[in-house]
């Protein structure tokens, strides 16, 4: 394989702890899940799509290396903290289910449109304040909400038309506020 060429590159199940190479100048999509990686540290100048899931990975940091990345699937990682201060145009959809998120933002991602947040253990959303204008879809299923204060910025995501909450405790503190 000539790393120089490859456009599309499926390394998934591999046992990677990391890639063989160091550079992929035309790379576009690249797919790593279920492996060992704890970071990404090479250059993909043209990476539109990743599949990092299911790895060793604790921080969003290397985004900032792939400048028009669009779609980021970082799902069951080991990543604490969704913060990202960079200013980034790119990104339109993040995954992050199944880490152990326990607190969100900065997230600076100027075009995100899906943010995917559910199985984690956030207890508020307020982070995601920056995201007010672009953001269509947001789940946060399966999280530590628990009251109607936690999520009540979210009156402010005009764009927002699908939203999960389920199987937070928000739920019953609302019906409970029903009876």
């Amino acid at each position: 394989m000539d790393p120089s060429t490859v456009e599309h590159l499926d390394k998934s199940d591999s046992g990677l702890q990391s890639l063989p190479y160091t550079s992929y100048p035309k790379l576009q999509t690249l797919d790593v899940s279920g492996n060992n990686l704890r970071r990404l540290s090479f250059s993909a100048p043209l990476l539109e799509s990743l599949d990092c899931s299911n790895n060793l990975v604790e921080s969003l940091e290397f985004i900032s290396e792939f400048p028009i990345l669009r779609h980021s699937k970082l799902s069951g990682n080991l990543i604490k903290s969704a913060s990202f201060e960079q200013e980034n145009r790119a990104l339109e959809s993040l995954l992050l289910d199944g880490n152990l998120i326990d607190c969100v933002g900065p997230l600076r991602f100027l075009r995100l449109a899906s943010l995917d947040l559910s199985n984690n253990f956030l207890a508020s959303v307020g982070g995601l304040r920056p995201l007010a204008g672009t953001l269509r879809s947001l789940n946060l299923a399966n999280n530590k909400l628990f009251s109607l204060h936690s999520v009540s910025l979210l009156g402010e995501f005009r764009a927002l038309v699908h939203l999960t909450l389920e199987g937070n405790e928000l739920e019953e503190t609302l019906a409970a506020r029903a009876l």
